[in-house]
């Protein structure tokens, strides 16, 4: 769970924490985002981005390309080990020409109701 001071978000959903921004393997990185890398070891490389902070779950996520090399779409968005999103696209590789605008609304608590 994330251990930093949010602003105010009027929400349904219990402690859902927003991150927006621009990101790419080689550009300046959102607040919330630590890392983001492009995996070469998937086919087609996938662009994955890590957070600084852990988060519960994944509530939902929008990804959309700037300027595309090669990537064309982004066909599927995973949430792994509560702080690392990993875009994979539909066809092409991801590359270091990639911006993607990414929003992401996370879940910031283990409490159902």
């Amino acid at each position: 769970m994330a251990n930093r001071r949010f602003q105010d978000v009027q929400a349904l959903q219990r402690e859902m924490k927003i991150i927006a921004g621009q990101v790419s393997d080689t550009g300046a990185l959102p607040l919330g985002v630590s890392d983001v890398a492009i995996d070469t070891g998937t086919s087609p490389h996938s662009l994955v981005v890590t957070l600084e902070d852990k988060y519960n779950d994944l509530y939902s996520a929008s990804a959309h390309l700037a300027a595309a090399s090669s990537v064309t779409a982004i066909q599927k968005i995973g949430f792994t080990n509560n702080n690392t999103i990993t875009l994979t696209s539909a066809s092409g590789n991801f590359t270091t020409a990639e911006i993607v605008h990414l929003t992401l609304f996370l879940k910031n608590t283990s409490v159902t109701n």
